[in-house]
């Protein structure tokens, strides 16, 4: 439900980010089983290829991508980086991680673009697996 929520972000030509577990609402329904992820705080998002001005900070987020900071052109890769932050906190509560799982969240964490997954393929793998 993340993965296809952030997926239609990235569909809509925008790139949320500030990708992380606070920006993300789950809908539940009565019985508390999840319905709908709503992605919410839109306050950083920027067009694909659109630009953040440069940020001089001297405590780097583990979910921004480095984009973020640089004013280099944002894409929806940027994104995956706060997907496999998130990923990683369902890690932790998890007694047993596949393999694949691992590597995947790993790959998410990549400096460079092009060796990170889409968040297509990452949602793939989670349907797979569940």
């Amino acid at each position: 439900m993340v993965t296809e929520a952030l997926q239609q972000v990235h569909e809509a030509g925008m790139v949320h980010s500030d990708f992380k577990l606070d920006n993300v609402v789950v809908e539940a329904n009565k019985k508390g089983k999840p319905e709908r992820v709503h992605i919410i705080d839109f306050g950083f998002s920027v067009s694909v290829g659109g630009r953040k001005s440069p940020r001089k900070s001297a405590e780097r987020k583990e979910w921004y991508c480095d984009c973020f900071y640089s004013g280099d052109k944002m894409q929806a890769k940027c994104d995956v980086l706060g997907l496999g932050v998130i990923l990683m906190e369902v890690l932790d509560i998890l007694e047993e991680v596949p393999e694949e799982l691992e590597e995947m969240v790993e790959r998410t964490q990549e400096f460079e673009h092009d060796l990170r997954p889409e968040v297509k393929e990452v949602r793939e793998l989670l349907e797979r697996l569940l």
